[in-house]
């Protein structure tokens, strides 16, 4: 499929993919009510603004740098200070990612190795009634920039998704292993003229165990009518944006600009990219 080949998969053929795909192959707490306050605004209005036009999204990922520091209190008073921004409602993320079980190597040395795979299953706030399935190759070298091919395959959010994912652990778990959980929880957003922020820390593990690997933004801004060169006009305008925060360390996962997915699968195929948690 080449660079970036993402396809959309038919629901139907969910596990049939799931399964081909195995065989080939102490953090310092700050209270949100100490933020600084902000006008509030109605989700009703704003996303009915976002929802009727086009919109490009990139996303930020700040590490944390220790055990008792968080950088979202001083992203929080960049953003109140500088935009004066209206409240919006609190979103969260939900993300599970597993890894194929390694297939040994065939003693023939003309048979290629099977690449091992990622499964990851995540619920996204702007799709509320879907969960979304994104199979890809492992990585190869660190120093790649190729972003590797994969499905993605959409899901009903709630018992199909819990279904299915009873189904990976309980019935094929010989093929998939479960590496890590991570979840974004009352996460707080914002909306700054044609900017929609949503700003979060990313939590790794289950229950008690919890870790705060760092802080996820995604910076949101509609887009005029969907060219190409207006996509490029908007990513600048998303860059611009961060740039004037002035917050440093992030990383950026940003739309490349190249067709690779269907018309609002790009949100998924970013976070995909980030949640991996490379590094």
């Amino acid at each position: 499929m080449g660079h970036g080949g993402y396809r959309r998969v038919s629901k139907m053929n969910v596990v049939i993919v799931m399964v081909e795909t195995a065989n080939s192959g102490a953090f310092q707490r700050s209270n949100p009510a100490d933020f600084p306050k902000c006008p509030t605004l109605s989700m009703g209005i704003i996303g009915g603004f976002f929802e009727s036009h086009p919109q490009q999204s990139s996303l930020y990922f700040l590490p944390t740098t220790s055990a008792d520091t968080s950088p979202l209190p001083d992203l929080i008073d960049r953003l109140a200070t500088q935009y004066d921004p209206f409240i919006l409602p609190r979103w969260s993320l939900r993300h599970r990612l597993f890894r194929s079980t390694p297939v040994p190597r065939s003693a023939d040395k003309d048979v290629p190795a099977i690449p091992a795979r990622h499964l990851q299953i995540l619920s996204l706030p702007d799709h509320p009634n879907d969960s979304f399935v994104v199979i890809t190759q492992a990585s190869g070298p660190a120093s790649s920039t190729t972003v590797p091919a994969a499905d993605i395959i959409s899901l009903p959010a709630g018992q199909s998704t819990d279904d299915f994912t009873q189904l990976l652990v309980s019935r094929l778990g010989l093929l998939w292993q479960q590496r890590q959980s991570s979840a974004v929880i009352d996460g707080l957003a914002y909306e700054v003229g044609d900017f929609r922020v949503k700003v979060g820390e990313l939590r790794q593990g289950v229950g008690g165990a919890q870790l705060v690997r760092g802080v996820v933004v995604e910076v949101t801004h509609r887009v005029k009518d969907g060219g190409e060169e207006d996509r490029g006009e908007t990513q600048d305008m998303i860059t611009a944006f961060w740039d004037e925060l002035g917050v440093n360390g992030a990383r950026e996962y940003k739309d490349d600009g190249e067709k690779t997915v269907e018309d609002g699968f790009e949100i998924v195929r970013l976070w995909s990219e980030l949640l991996m948690l490379k590094g």
